[in-house]
């Protein structure tokens, strides 16, 4: 994933300063998100989920919208859910700096990446992954959708805390309603309910903070101190 490996670098660059101007910033994130979306395009022809919709008269809280997407193998939701969290950091990036230069230049036009739909589009792939990752299905798949066990197989838990990045940085995004923040929320609850997962709660302290509280945290400072230890576990 050579276009994964790009975005770390600029991600650090950011992070330490090396590229710091909105100009630069703009530039380098809206090139780099057109290489993660081509390569995030050409895994969608090779792994091709399965896509399940909810029938709406039985519409369960389990599912973001009206359906769901199913893989062959679970790694390739989570290598895709990589690359859609890449897009929406830059897609926070490019919100942030595109603010800057339109209040340092307001009367220059914008080209704008329109961002906020970019992280849309990106949040819609990555809810509908919940239900599979978090052992959702044989729930959506009975007569009562609503009624998930209190407890799910330990044998799913590498799935499920396979999540705790994707949703703490799309529940963190600047570009989401409060309504996606609150349904992430309850999906973590559920996933540190039935995996007895602590970790989950610690990401969910995270998103039931204000904005402004949100804005002083670190997510990457949150995710080497209490997410990547039992990822890197599970991607071993």
């Amino acid at each position: 994933m050579s276009s994964i490996a790009n975005f770390i670098q600029f991600n650090t660059a950011v992070r330490e300063g090396t590229i710091s101007t909105p100009d630069a910033m703009i530039t380098c994130a809206r090139a780099l998100d057109e290489e993660v979306a081509g390569q995030l395009f050409d895994f969608s022809l090779w792994w091709n989920p399965k896509t399940i919709m909810i029938n709406s008269e039985v519409k369960s809280e389990l599912v973001y919208e009206s359906y769901y997407n199913v893989y062959k193998d679970y790694r390739e939701a989570d290598s895709s859910n990589m690359m859609r969290v890449a897009r929406v950091i830059l897609s926070d990036i490019l919100t942030d700096c595109e603010e800057l230069r339109r209040k340092a230049c307001p009367n220059e036009k914008d080209e704008g990446t329109q961002p906020g739909l970019i992280t849309e589009e990106m949040t819609s792939q990555i809810c509908a992954s919940v239900p599979q990752l978090a052992g959702y299905i044989p729930t959506l798949s009975s007569p009562t959708p609503h009624n998930l066990p209190r407890k799910l197989p330990s044998s799913n838990s590498a799935a499920a805390l396979s999540l705790l990045w994707p949703l703490l940085v799309l529940g963190n995004s600047r570009n989401i309603s409060a309504k996606t923040r609150e349904w992430i929320i309850d999906q973590l609850k559920t996933i540190a309910l039935a995996y007895d997962m602590e970790r989950c709660w610690d990401v969910i302290r995270i998103l039931e903070m204000s904005e402004e509280e949100r804005a002083k945290i670190n997510i990457w400072n949150v995710f080497e101190s209490n997410v990547s230890n039992s990822y890197r576990s599970f991607r071993c």
